[in-house]
């Protein structure tokens, strides 16, 4: 990043920002994280944890860390013990929290110095009174912190039509700012939904929200063996997910974002909730009808290989 944009991105450090944080068993790698936090070029943030059972280090780390920083810095809460999607919403519906922007953050990564700033950048050239959401491409690292590869190069435009049936990015990369935070606080922390990350893609875009995908990377994404969710690059990884599309895995998943967008039909605009129907009508209708209705809605996923997936899906009823 050249000196004249960090200057600009500095000057812009007035927003404050909540870097909304969850944990579970998380030592071995959490003080390299939160090191990064300190170090970020936007300085105006504070750091929520929601500690989902730790047995291990972890909150030891954080009290140290709070100790540190002082006070209003860092807090620690317990989480609900539900897993990782629960713990996240129930960051995110906090009303305890107030920020200008909320950032989500995983415990075993390692941000940039510029990661908050790039965010805050983009979200203040976007009206206030509309949901926004940023989200980034991911650079991948293993355990000793060394670059092993990048997560894919994303191009087509972020989308409702995207969002029906693929997640875009790691919410470990997501900032948004109030009004697209609303409207995941709308349903709550109950919902029923595959992940946090897609949940908030699919939620914002039906809401006609603004979804920017930035093509660079600003966090190193740790790779492990104890990753809930890893990078998937592989070619075997790569097949297993296209297998597990043509299988139907992906159907339940479409099902519980249905229901959880129930609770947002007010605030869907008219393009979005047809285009929510027609997908809906779509996957139980005839063959004929089915083709039909999902040219009409043009559904598309961000590589050729997986959008040749979601045709057969489609054309096997795997949707």
């Amino acid at each position: 990043m050249s000196s004249s944009v960090t200057s600009s991105l500095q000057q812009k450090g007035d927003a404050s920002v909540a870097i909304l944080m969850c944990t579970y068993n998380g030592a071995r790698f959490l003080e390299e994280q939160l090191n990064s936090f300190a170090e970020q070029t936007h300085t105006n943030w504070r750091l929520w944890v929601s500690d989902d059972g730790s047995t291990d280090e972890t909150l030891h780390i954080l009290e140290k860390t709070a100790a540190t920083w002082g006070p209003n810095k860092l807090t620690i809460l317990q989480g609900p013990r539900k897993g990782y999607v629960a713990n996240f919403l129930s960051l995110i519906c906090s009303t305890d929290i107030a920020a200008d922007y909320v950032a989500l953050s995983d415990q075993d990564d390692v941000w940039l110095p510029e990661k908050i700033a790039v965010a805050v950048h983009w979200l203040k050239s976007q009206s206030t009174d509309k949901p926004a959401l940023y989200c980034s491409r991911t650079t991948f690292v293993d355990d000793m912190g060394v670059a092993i590869g990048q997560s894919p190069l994303f191009s087509r435009k972020p989308g409702f039509g995207n969002a029906l049936v693929e997640s875009l990015a790691g919410g470990n990369t997501m900032v948004m700012n109030v009004p697209a935070r609303q409207i995941i606080m709308k349903v709550g922390v109950d919902v029923r939904v595959p992940s946090h990350d897609w949940w908030i893609y699919i939620a914002i875009t039906a809401c006609g929200g603004h979804v920017f995908y930035d093509p660079q990377s600003h966090i190193l994404y740790r790779q492990h063996g104890h990753n809930i969710i890893g990078s998937n690059r592989s070619l075997t990884s790569m097949m297993r997910r296209l297998t597990a599309m043509l299988a139907g895995e992906h159907r339940p998943r479409a099902t519980q974002h249905i229901a959880a967008l129930e609770k947002l039909k007010p605030l869907i605009p008219d393009e979005q909730r047809s285009k929510l129907e027609l997908f809906c009508r779509s996957r139980d209708a005839t063959f004929v009808q089915r083709v039909v209705g999902f040219i009409r809605l043009r559904p598309y996923r961000q590589t050729l290989i997986g959008t040749l997936a979601l045709c057969l899906s489609i054309l096997l009823r795997r949707l």
